[in-house]
């Protein structure tokens, strides 16, 4: 953001002994709130700071792996770290955005939601969808993969998601049902 400053002009006006007394009163209350706004740009900087680099801190896997990278990480965990409550930090990263090395991303996308793993260990949403994607990338184009197929193989590898769960999570990657895609060979 351009710094903001106040205008050395009014200040050597409240300097001068030949400006009136109500000319005076009235640039102090002017400057007193140029110099609240000033503080509170300044908070608000810090506290969009803070937050972000929460974020980074809480992702490392997106910055090495991209999407499929990420951990699940909610905003109420970012604002137990910066200690703020959860909705300053939905607003803070409201239309705020982040250059990454997988390009601009809003702030918000680098939270996720997880499906626990049969090791203990939670599994990001991002890394599941990108797992699907997977699969029916290498399935056999002449017998696609079922939503129940995939949610097997998904089990398979540790991560027990259901059929529903996978039927949506296709459904959000834009990838057509079973039928479409034995049709589009």
């Amino acid at each position: 953001l351009p710094e903001i400053h106040i205008s050395p002009k009014y200040i050597k006006m409240l300097e001068d002994p030949n400006t009136n007394a109500e000319t005076k009163s009235y640039i102090r209350e002017r400057v007193r709130a140029a110099e609240a706004l000033m503080e509170a740009v300044e908070r608000r900087q810090e506290t969009i700071r803070q937050i972000a680099q929460a974020i980074i801190d809480a992702q490392p896997g997106f910055f090495e792996k991209g999407f499929s990278g990420l951990r699940p990480l909610t905003q109420m965990d970012i604002a137990k770290k910066v200690n703020v409550v959860d909705s300053t930090v939905s607003r803070t990263v409201c239309g705020k955005y982040m250059t990454t090395p997988f390009g601009t991303v809003e702030l918000r996308r680098l939270f996720a939601s997880g499906v626990a793993a049969e090791d203990g260990s939670v599994v990001s949403n991002y890394a599941v969808k990108a797992r699907i994607k997977a699969l029916v990338a290498a399935e056999d184009k002449t017998c696609p993969l079922s939503d129940e197929a995939i949610s097997k193989a998904l089990k398979a590898e540790g991560v027990s998601v259901a059929r529903r769960t996978v039927a949506k999570y296709r459904g959000e990657l834009q990838i057509p049902g079973t039928g479409e895609r034995r049709n589009m060979v």
